[in-house]
């Protein structure tokens, strides 16, 4: 570059100042005159407000905009096409949400109740049917008492038996009989009734398995008593003969089943209850 190029660089620095001024120089046989019309002025602080306004406009990052009156979320993006496609998606995936949900309750307000308590019912019943077989095979102990009782003018008499049982097999016997004399004149009764009724306590004491308990004045006489099979001695309540010793007020042996004592009962008058 010339000195007369020089000098007229200088005085447009001092024109211009910091901004950029280019000059293109290369071609040789450019007239000096019109270097001043092949000079490009660029203003930095104008080229700086340009780029930023260039970046704000395509590097913007999205923006999560929360709308406090509807409750709903929904993204802010400069691209106007963008933010559409985004709310059209929330709110497709919200009214999914939604199908699901109205269908869920539908599918439960459908339910039939009168099959589901039915149901229940059916298997109640199977279950207690169950457990009632299971009871009958496995056995569990039973309850019934026979009672024979009378009253006149004069006096009142009770006998009375309670028998526990399993499947058949007498378990336990209580017994209780009671003779009263509400009068003067039947008062020898009582006497009578003892002398019927002492021999069977007698025999019976000391063997393991018979219990009875006695109790007695002018116008009473009770007796009741207790007897467990499980204990008793089965081989010597074979051999005794009741008849001479008896050991109980109805004969029974080892062999003597629930069905055929209460039988034997019912022959006498007794009415059976079970407990």
């Amino acid at each position: 570059m010339n000195k007369k190029n020089n000098d007229l660089k200088d005085a447009l620095d001092e024109i211009f100042g910091d901004d950029f001024i280019e000059i293109d120089t290369s071609d040789k046989n450019l007239d000096n005159n019109s270097l001043l019309n092949q000079a490009v002025f660029t203003d930095f602080e104008l080229e700086e407000e340009k780029q930023d306004e260039y970046e704000d406009k395509n590097l913007k990052s999205p923006e999560i905009v929360v709308n406090s009156n509807e409750g709903e979320i929904k993204p802010y993006l400069d691209d106007e096409n963008s933010t559409k496609d985004l709310v059209n998606e929330y709110d497709q995936d919200k009214v999914s949400a939604q199908s699901k949900l109205k269908t869920r309750i539908t599918s439960f307000k459908s339910i039939n109740y009168k099959y589901v308590i039915a149901t229940i019912i059916i298997m109640i019943i199977i279950l207690l049917s169950s457990m009632i077989v299971f009871i009958g095979i496995i056995g569990i102990n039973k309850t019934v008492t026979c009672e024979l009782a009378a009253a006149d003018t004069g006096y009142s008499f009770s006998d009375k038996y309670e028998i526990k049982y399993a499947k058949n097999k007498i378990k336990k016997i209580k017994s209780e009989y009671i003779y009263k004399a509400t009068s003067t004149e039947f008062k020898e009764q009582v006497k009578y009734v003892k002398e019927s009724k002492m021999p069977v306590v007698i025999n019976s004491n000391g063997i393991n398995g018979f219990t009875y308990v006695v109790e007695e004045n002018e116008n009473l006489f009770k007796v009741e008593g207790y007897l467990d099979f499980d204990i008793i001695d089965k081989k010597a309540l074979d051999e005794q003969d009741f008849d001479l010793f008896p050991l109980t007020y109805q004969k029974i042996t080892s062999k003597t089943t629930y069905e055929d004592f209460t039988n034997k009962l019912k022959k006498q008058g007794f009415a059976c209850k079970y407990n």
